[in-house]
C-alpha cells in the first residue's frame, strides 16, 4: 500500500509540473495537451466521481 502511495505523490507532482504522464513530455498547458493527443485516459477527477 505504501508503494502504491508514494508512485501516485510522485505521478500527482510530476503532472502539477506539466509533465505528462503519458509521453512525459513537459507542456505548458498540459490539460489542453491531455484533451487533444490523450482523450482516450481518464482524468483522476472523472474516475473518482
Amino acid at each position: 500500500m505504501e508503494k502504491a502511495e508514494r508512485k501516485t505523490k510522485r505521478l500527482m507532482r510530476r503532472v502539477s509540473a506539466g509533465v505528462c504522464p503519458c509521453c512525459n513530455r513537459t507542456f505548458s498547458d498540459l490539460a489542453r495537451h491531455m484533451k487533444t493527443k490523450h482523450e482516450n485516459v481518464v482524468s483522476l477527477k472523472k474516475a473518482e466521481a
